[in-house]
């Protein structure tokens, strides 16, 4: 199957990247995330199911909510099925609570 060589090429690049990476649904639900991701929101390797369906506007941290446009642009984007790449600066909230400076 000619398919499979990307894909498997692409599935290589999504676990070994030392960036974070999330897949999201049309709805802002994530799909999937790398062990990036997983770290840098302070879950295990072994915890990334836990970010598995949550929305993505989950991870914005509740204090800058209403303080910024992020959260209109990320699902305005979903909704309209695009544009993308859409880029803004937030901040996220770890699993320990803490907030994360994020560029997105």
């Amino acid at each position: 199957d000619k398919g499979a060589a990307p894909d498997l090429c692409y599935r290589k690049v999504f676990i070994s990247a030392s960036v974070g990476i999330a897949y999201g649904g049309s709805e802002g639900t994530i799909l999937e995330v790398n062990p990036a991701l997983s770290a840098m929101l302070g879950y295990g390797t072994d915890q990334r199911h836990k970010l598995v369906g949550r929305n993505l506007l989950s991870l914005i941290c509740p204090s800058n909510q209403g303080s910024t446009n992020s959260a209109a642009k990320i699902m305005n984007a979903f909704q309209a099925g695009g544009p993308w790449p859409i880029s803004f600066s937030e901040y996220c909230i770890r699993q320990d609570g803490a907030s994360l400076h994020v560029h997105v």
